[in-house]
């Protein structure tokens, strides 16, 4: 049985090794994808007709290799820019994708698609049927987009953290914009009782683990 409440993390990108990530430009490399606020973001170093971020899962368990979904904030940042876009996760057992499995996909994105408090992001999911070695996660032009820099937020792909059990009396803080911000932060605070060993231990070893 699943909670309501999932968290989703980039999995794949912490626990996997990277092959091949499109290139950012130096102020907004690829690494801004997993690491970093919301506030960084990736754009690419030359204008092209995708980007991809590929992992290899070899270091993970059999168990670990079917994703759940894929999550891409501020994808807006590109619709805004180029214009419609194609949407994919990819796997395959071999590096170059020549049998690659489409775990899930969408195309021709548009504003109309993405959610989030500003409607800004992008989130899919699979049917976790899908267990594979290599994943690459996808962005290309859609329908009359033509090359550009892509540029969004965060990526991540990979399996959610299930902690099984509901949180206790979750709450949420606004708190007043400081001095220069345009908008209300909000904290939440979430506490899980009942949480099992193996749970703990999961999320210590995929998550607090990277914590910096």
């Amino acid at each position: 049985m699943s909670a309501n409440l999932v968290i989703l993390y980039p999995h794949y990108l912490f626990s996997g090794n990277k092959v091949s990530f499109s290139i950012g430009e130096s102020n907004h490399s690829e690494s801004n994808i997993v690491t970093g606020s919301r506030a960084t973001f990736f754009r690419g170093a030359t204008a092209e007709d995708s980007c991809t971020f590929i992992v290899d899962l070899d270091a993970l368990d059999e168990a670990e290799r079917a994703p759940d979904y894929l999550y891409i904030a501020g994808l807006n940042l590109s619709i805004k820019k180029g214009g419609l876009v194609n949407i994919e996760l990819n796997g395959d057992d071999a590096s170059d994708f020549s049998g690659a499995t489409l775990a899930c996909g969408q195309a021709d994105v548009d504003l109309t698609d993405l959610v989030g408090r500003n409607q800004e992001d992008f989130i899919i999911e699979t049917d976790d049927s899908y267990t594979k070695r290599y994943w690459m996660g996808r962005i290309e032009n859609g329908t009359g987009t033509s090359n550009f820099k892509y540029e969004f937020r965060k990526m991540y792909f990979g399996q959610w953290f299930d902690p099984i059990v509901e949180p206790d009396a979750p709450a949420m803080q606004k708190i007043s914009p400081m001095t220069g911000q345009r908008r209300h932060l909000r904290s939440f605070s979430l506490q899980w009782y009942g949480l099992s060993n193996a749970k703990l231990k999961e999320i210590t070893d995929r998550i607090l683990i990277h914590r910096r």
